[in-house]
């Protein structure tokens, strides 16, 4: 299963691989509920630098970067370690990522590829 979901990624096109590490990390922008400097729960999304999504509080009038997700750049190692069949442990030595986290990220990655390649 594992193998046709890899090749399947390798087919598609740039932007639709894209989406999927963009739907990826979704989820963990979506965990974050709060201005990181007055706590409070009224933020919304304030676009993107450098890749990295942006947030503005409209309490107290401040921007912040989502830095507490797992680096984004470890998100995309993972997915190009992944493609590239590497196994477990290596991935672990390289990335300093849990094998439980492994596997929650491979489960997302091959279900985004399904979604994709339904459509």
């Amino acid at each position: 299963m594992e193998e046709k979901a890899i090749d399947k990624y390798l087919a598609l096109n740039k932007e639709d691989q894209k989406s999927i590490y963009d739907n990826m990390l979704e989820e963990y922008v979506s965990r974050i509920k709060v201005c990181f400097f007055c706590k409070s729960r009224k933020i919304k999304k304030n676009g993107k630098q450098y890749n990295i999504q942006r947030f503005i509080c409209l309490k107290c009038g401040k921007t912040f970067a989502v830095s507490t997700l797992p680096p984004q750049n470890k998100l995309k190692k993972y997915i190009s370690l992944y493609i590239k069949r590497y196994d477990i442990k290596k991935i672990s030595d390289i990335l300093n990522v849990s094998p439980k986290q492994q596997f929650q990220w491979r489960t997302k990655f091959i279900d985004e590829i399904n979604k994709i390649s339904e459509n």
